[in-house]
């Protein structure tokens, strides 16, 4: 009897301790917000519960240590480069993963203005020059976008970030974004937008951020805006369009 109510303890013990032991859940975060051509994404693993790993990089490579680095080729293209993270629990028999898009941007060229860089909004056809300013009107800081193609001999599109104050900003932050540039509270703002290429589908038109949320993020100087798929509408259309965008300049 005493070996059998043993038993019967041993067994609940180890019934307790496998019920208890949580379940893995996969995360990572990256260095920094984008890329250019040529640098190095550092990704930290942030997971909780997990003792092995299997990452997956954009080119279906895998690597099997706690954090991963990827270099961007300069022979690759620019957009967004997905890494998937898969954790697993000590045992083994349980799993989580995770996978996030990290932006690769345009390298712009520095002509009379602290640019830095800076993606195509939307754009269809190949970027020739490209330029980033940020200027103040004296109500807000405007953060400047445009390209021009010497092909077509058509400006792309021009998009103009609007932030509430007459300074930029100096720690990072989520905006609210709506249509009127002209009223804009201390965590709201807009981003107006232009195109002069018929590609674009709004020639002429301009066109006005409706809903949204805008990041900014400053680091060392460095000031970046994101938006993305935020609704927007053309002045002359009750049509909404999507736009997207991520670009920045130094200060």
């Amino acid at each position: 009897m005493k070996n059998l109510t043993s038993t019967f303890l041993s067994l609940a013990i180890i019934l307790t301790i496998t019920g208890c032991a949580s379940d893995p859940k996969a995360s990572f975060i990256s260095d920094k917000g984008a890329y250019n051509k040529g640098e190095t994404i550092h990704l930290k693993n942030t997971s909780s519960d997990a003792y092995s790993y299997i990452w997956t990089m954009p080119d279906g490579s895998t690597l099997t240590s706690q954090n991963a680095d990827y270099m961007i080729d300069t022979n690759q293209s620019f957009g967004n480069r997905t890494f998937t993270l898969q954790v697993f629990s000590k045992n083994g028999k349980k799993s989580n993963s995770v996978s996030n898009s990290i932006p690769v941007e345009i390298v712009a060229i520095i002509k009379d203005s602290a640019i830095e860089w800076g993606t195509a909004i939307n754009t269809k056809s190949p970027i020739n020059d490209l330029y980033i300013y940020s200027f103040s009107n004296g109500n807000n800081w405007i953060l400047e976008f445009y390209n021009f193609d010497y092909i077509s001999e058509l400006w792309e599109v021009t998009a103009d970030v609007i932030l509430p104050d007459s300074h930029p900003p100096t720690s990072s932050g989520y905006y609210s974004l709506q249509s009127d540039s002209s009223n804009l509270s201390n965590n709201s703002a807009s981003v107006f937008m232009h195109s002069g290429n018929p590609d674009m589908g709004f020639i002429g038109q301009n066109c006005k951020s409706l809903s949204g949320t805008l990041a900014i993020y400053v680091n060392n100087g460095h000031i970046q805006a994101v938006y993305n798929n935020i609704d927007a509408k053309q002045d002359s259309s009750s049509t909404i369009i999507k736009m997207s965008g991520n670009f920045g300049c130094k200060q």
